[in-house]
């Protein structure tokens, strides 16, 4: 019998019988892989769009994801075994593991409730008096947090660094809120006045003692309970007054109107418990966190493309001076906001005189039922008690055509108007405005802060204390 062998050459290998099936098995791994990088790739636009809403319809950037897909897929069934081919498996590999990684990140982030948006901590890094207050209050309204304890230089926060900077030598200051998130004493219990009002009544840029409240506390020699807070209208002040602002000993109320923006709030706060009113439901204002790191992820990007092909220019001072105002001792910047110019009695929207005969019954009825004096002090904004002290800036009128009604702007009948519903139903009255005026002329200094800002300044603050101070000691 004869015996074959097979001797194997040195250096040389015996035949492998799987090799073919090895192959066979490698191109449909690589075809595969191919088939799923091309359709993650071109399901990209979709994904962005419906499930993260980064853009509102298709453009170029989504038809070249969809096409490069679709071009990974058609390289994927190619027969012949290219070095695209070898390439576009390489880089497939590569995306396959990227979009993995993301993916991932993505649901573990998600899960965990990390949060990109961080809008808690930039708001908190705020000074208490620039917040939108958040903690519900009444039906419809919301008050601060408390208690609180806030230093630094408010305005100069409030500003960020920008230029002009008329507060480079603001001063640090330390601001506290009690439980209820109102300036004032935690150990305070009793008092005679309880004053409510939006920012111009928390004037959370100064120090407690420079508070209007404060000086007409020390005039007096009694105790006075602010309940200022800004982002608030008379509905929510009024709301303030029944909750906070009655102790044993309190003898009078005061609201403080300001004309710039009071009656956009008391529209807004109204329609809030219209709703309450039909439905038994409120808003509620809460952070809204972002966890998708494909967003931040997207978010960075786009901002770095802002920044790498707009135009690069040097820093350039804010064009925030509106006019000029003709002081003692030369012209001083000033920054005005189209609610400086409020309407008069025939401009008044539809519906405000509802509003107002809303808010002064209502009002009206708190006194009554508590037996106290209610009253309303009207605080002018700074156009009105400057008005005829005013230079504007051409450059500022032309950039926003809006602020030229403020130029052509003059002192109207509002404050008449609330006189007169003072009186109808049994508020007294306090016009602010005369003693700003006379003020602003006798010194010729300003008493609102200058640029940016429109809120009174210590000076300014002073100025209402006293006044306030004249009217309530003679009711007392």
């Amino acid at each position: 019998m004869n015996v074959v062998k097979t001797i194997s050459e040195p250096g040389g290998s015996a035949p492998n019988p799987l090799s073919g099936s090895s192959s066979a098995v490698r191109g449909r791994i690589l075809l595969l892989l191919h088939l799923i990088t091309g359709i993650s790739v071109a399901l990209i636009p979709v994904i962005t769009k419906y499930f993260l809403g980064f853009s509102r319809s298709f453009g170029a950037l989504q038809w070249s994801a969809v096409a490069i897909g679709v071009a990974i897929v058609a390289v994927g069934f190619s027969r012949h075994r290219t070095t695209i081919f070898q390439i576009s498996s390489a880089l497939c590999l590569v995306l396959v593991s990227l979009f993995v990684v993301l993916a991932v990140g993505e649901v573990v982030l998600r899960i965990i409730g990390f949060d990109f948006a961080r809008q808690e901590k930039v708001w908190r890094e705020l000074p208490p008096a620039f917040r939108q207050p958040i903690v519900p209050t009444g039906k419809v309204f919301f008050r601060r947090e408390g208690p609180e304890r806030w230093t630094g230089r408010p305005l100069n926060v409030y500003i960020k660094g920008s230029l002009p900077n008329p507060y480079t030598a603001e001063p640090v200051i330390t601001v506290e809120y009690n439980a209820h998130g109102f300036r004032n004493p935690q150990e305070m219990k009793s008092w005679e006045i309880a004053v409510a009002g939006d920012s111009f009544t928390e004037l959370g840029y100064l120090p407690y003692d420079q508070l209007f409240t404060s000086i007409l506390a020390r005039a007096l020699n009694v105790s006075v309970l602010n309940l200022g807070t800004s982002y608030t209208g008379p509905l929510t002040q009024l709301s303030y007054l029944q909750d906070y602002g009655l102790s044993a000993g309190t003898k009078h109320v005061l609201i403080v109107f300001y004309e710039g923006n009071d009656l956009d709030d008391l529209s807004g706060e109204y329609s809030a418990l219209e709703r309450w009113n039909a439905t038994g439901q409120r808003d509620y204002r809460e952070f809204q966190k972002q966890p998708s790191l494909l967003v931040f992820l997207y978010q960075t990007a786009y901002r770095l493309k802002k920044q790498m092909f707009s135009p690069q220019t040097a820093p350039q001072e804010r064009n925030v001076v509106t006019a000029y105002f003709k002081s003692g001792s030369g012209d001083v910047p000033v920054t005005l906001a189209p609610s400086d110019g409020p309407p008069g009695r025939s401009e008044l929207p539809a519906g405000t005189m509802q509003h107002l005969q809303y808010f002064f019954s209502h009002y009206a009825d708190f006194g009554r039922e508590r037996r106290i004096t209610i009253w309303l002090a009207y605080m002018p904004t700074k156009l009105r008690v400057l008005h005829g002290n005013l230079e504007f800036s051409r450059a500022m009128l032309t950039k926003l055509p809006k602020l030229k009604r403020l130029e052509s702007w003059k002192p109207n009948d509002l404050p008449a108007l609330l006189a007169e519903l003072c009186t109808k139903y049994g508020v007294r009255f306090i016009d602010l405005t005369p003693a700003l005026i006379r003020e602003t002329g006798k010194s010729g200094r300003l008493l609102y802060n200058s640029l940016y800002d429109t809120h009174l300044n210590q000076e300014g603050s002073r100025v209402v204390g006293e006044e306030l101070a004249l009217h309530l000691k003679d009711a007392r």
